[in-house]
């Protein structure tokens, strides 16, 4: 390259790098402006763009960074009285306010829920910056998670028809971090932070946040098919004092196992409830959980046994090779922790009646979060294929008796243990 050529070369990247910097420069001062007024109408806006966090610049050090440039993510909390004309009054500054609304059919159960128009996603966009700001709305689900419903692409796309929206580009809306499929947390608790000259509220934890962004969808029960099922069999809704007591025995192995990082999921007769039901089957008189095998601590056992859980037995072969499982007992609730094995066309699980060893294969699966009864629960995304294949194409009925050992449509036996 001759030094024309490299003086060309330099000017370019200069030009580009001070672009980039004036564009940050002025995307700070359109982010300050809304933070500004989010304040003044007792809003609070908190940071969850993932690409920030993960870059950990919250000290003031790095004066020009926001993301790539034109988006950054924001949230906040909701609630029945949040109005989705929220931003509105922005219009007059030279901003462009989009919002998309929550599913009127999600049962969000809010206190004074009268409020039918409630937003999900607001999309502002600041139209001498080319800047877009993508407000996620939370909303408490009962009393233990956060929950942000997807934003309505077909309403989306038919007001940009109808509205002339172009400021909306399909490049950005590509880029957007949440939006896509419904989503929960726990919880994100914030501190302050500064980001350039603007100073803003982060995630307290921003490894624990970016874990909890990456993994899993929120997928609602199915609340139709649960009323026709009470409506159908006569079954009584309210919960009984026992399934009040597995609910809290859920909480706290949830308690246990996320201080751990290792993750659980509902399965056989639970599963089976929060399917068919959206609850739990009244008349059973155990909890199934499911924990794959590779997910195995030492620290399970002795986490379960300190939040008050008494060991009653332990199953399989102790080297976790076959069949692996522990059984808890607490306040008259029995848990059943089932370690499953992964194979190359399936999954299973093992059990023990008398000297039988069983095995149950499982249709591969990945999890999602959902909701039952109030608590946040993971279940197989696929919960219909995995419920067919343990309880046949009569799944839907109850049944008066159920032998968990003679039943299931996918067991069978596979030896004996040797209890030498």
């Amino acid at each position: 390259m001759n030094k024309s050529n490299v003086v060309k070369t330099f000017v370019v990247i200069s030009v580009i790098s001070f672009t980039l910097h004036l564009l940050n420069h002025y995307s700070l001062g359109v982010l300050g402006l809304l933070l500004n007024f989010a304040e003044n109408k007792e809003t609070r806006l908190y940071l969850i763009d993932p690409d920030i966090i993960s870059m950990n610049i919250f000290n003031g050090r790095n004066t020009t960074t926001i993301g790539d440039g034109n988006i950054i993510t924001l949230g906040m909390n909701g609630t029945s009285q949040t109005k989705i004309t929220l931003f509105d009054h922005l219009k007059d500054k030279g901003f462009r306010v989009f919002c998309s609304e929550v599913d009127t059919t999600v049962n969000l159960t809010l206190s004074t829920h009268s409020n039918k128009h409630l937003p999900a996603h607001f999309l502002i966009y600041h139209k001498h910056t080319d800047f877009l700001i993508h407000i996620v709305v939370f909303y408490k689900r009962y009393r233990n998670f956060i929950w942000c419903d997807r934003i309505q692409i077909e309403d989306l796309i038919q007001r940009i028809k109808q509205e002339n929206l172009s400021w909306l580009k399909t490049e950005m809306l590509e880029k957007l971090h949440f939006g896509r499929v419904p989503f929960s947390f726990n919880s994100i608790n914030t501190t302050r932070g500064i980001l350039g000259n603007t100073t803003l509220l982060v995630p307290e934890n921003g490894d624990k946040f970016l874990k909890d962004y990456n993994e899993l969808e929120f997928i609602e029960c199915n609340y139709t098919r649960a009323e026709k099922y009470y409506r159908e069999y006569k079954m009584p809704r309210e919960p009984t004092d026992w399934v009040l007591k597995a609910l809290e025995m859920l909480e706290k192995t949830g308690e246990a196992l996320d201080k751990l990082g290792i993750p659980f999921t509902l399965g056989e007769g639970t599963l089976l409830g929060w399917y068919r039901q959206c609850g739990i089957i009244s008349h059973t008189s155990d909890l199934d959980i499911l924990v794959f095998r590779e997910d195995y601590s030492d620290d399970i056992f002795t986490s379960l046994k300190k939040v008050g859980f008494t060991h009653k037995n332990t199953f399989g072969k102790a080297s976790l090779n076959d069949s692996f499982e522990y059984s808890f007992r607490w306040s008259r609730v029995k848990l059943d922790l089932f370690f499953v094995y992964k194979e190359k066309d399936l999954f299973w699980i093992g059990g023990t009646d008398g000297d039988k060893k069983l095995r149950f294969t499982l249709p591969k699966f990945t999890n999602c979060w959902s909701e039952m009864l109030g608590v946040r629960v993971r279940v197989p995304c696929d919960s219909a294929a995995y419920v067919e294949k343990s309880y046949g194409k009569n799944w839907y009925k109850p049944l008066k008796r159920w032998f968990w050992a003679k039943d299931p449509s996918n067991f069978k036996v596979v030896g004996k243990w040797d209890r030498r």
